[in-house]
This record gives structure tokens, sequence and C-alpha cells, in this order.
């Protein structure tokens, strides 16, 4: 009977530290492993080399990470800047991750050419931010810009939810429940 109570807790302990290491890193007491795949909301100001006023792009883009490399899509819209800015920016992101540096390329096409980028990614990944230029030989030689990217939020935050360290701590309690349960059972299947 002894043997059979230890193994049970013995299981109930493996299987709490199945259950509360991804609670714990969500919670941000463990550090998760970065990673950039999902939904970004962006934003980028570019500087053409003819024009001093900046042009102000927003959109949004997709990444998939598969270990290092990082590739996607991006769709940037103007929001104010001279007439020589283009109206929109369609590219392919390719990229690597190295650590928290984020670095590559984005393809437009033969119309807006490439731009090599480079970034920081924040420790929980969930912001980007650098900047990026438009090398000799492309559409738009010289441009230079600033970007960032946070990403975008999978649930409705006017929908009370708990935190991740609620749910850290719900995912204790509820272990601690099971195994003074399993000793009462204990105690009570010994004296019969």
């Amino acid at each position: 009977m002894k043997l059979t109570a230890r193994g049970s807790i013995t299981t109930l302990i493996v299987l709490a530290i199945a259950v509360l290491a991804p609670t714990l890193a969500h919670a941000g007491l463990v550090p998760p492993g970065t990673d950039l795949s999902g939904r970004w909301i962006l934003t980028s100001s570019c500087t053409l080399p003819a024009e001093e006023q900046a042009c102000v792009y927003e959109g949004s883009g997709e990444l998939m990470q598969n270990g290092g490399p990082v590739n996607g899509q991006v769709t940037l819209f103007l929001i104010s800047g001279p007439a020589g800015c283009p109206a929109e920016m369609m590219a392919s992101v390719m990229g690597t991750l190295s650590g928290l540096a984020f670095f590559g390329t984005l393809d437009g096409g033969m119309l807006l050419g490439t731009l090599d980028f480079s970034g920081q990614a924040s420790a929980d990944g969930s912001t980007l931010g650098g900047d990026s230029n438009s090398p000799d030989g492309q559409p738009f030689a010289g441009t230079s810009c600033t970007w960032s990217a946070a990403r975008r939020q999978l649930f409705d935050p006017s929908i009370p939810t708990l935190s991740g360290v609620a749910l850290a701590l719900l995912a204790v309690l509820l272990l601690a429940g099971g195994v003074l349960m399993l000793r009462r059972r204990q105690g009570g299947g010994a004296s019969v």
C-alpha cells in the first residue's frame, strides 16, 4: 500500500512539473525561449535621400520562426510624408534571430527593392525595434528607416482573465490539494 501511495505521489509531482514549467514561463517566472512567430503591428519612419520630411508608415505582418531563421510578410501603408514616398510597402522578410539580435532583408520586389534591417528583440519576445537602409543599386538607395513592432494581442483585454502568476498559483494550489487528498486517503485506508 505504501509503495502504491509513493508511486502516486511521484507521478503527481512529475505531472505537476510538466504542467507548471510552461505556466511559470508564461507568468515570467522562468525565462522563455524567444520566438518571433506570430502577428505583429509595425510602425516605421523612413527618410528618402532627396526629401527632408520623413515618410511615416503603419501596418502589420506575420512572422514564422524555425530555430534561428525568421520568414514572413509585412505590409505598411503611408500615414504621412512627402509626395515621393511610396503609398504602401509590401515585402517578404528573410531574417535571423541570434540571441536577441534580429537582422536580415526586406524584399519588396523590383518596384521597391530591398532594405537591409537590424534590430533587437525584447527578452520576452513581445517587441522588436531597430533600423534599416536601402543599399546602392536599389530603387530607393540611400533610404534610411527606424522601425518598431509589437506582438498583436490574441485576447480581448476587456474580458477578465487570470494573469500568468495567478495561473501558476492556481496550479500549485491544485497540486497541493491533490497531495492532501492522497494523504487523507492513505490515512483512511491504513486504519481500516
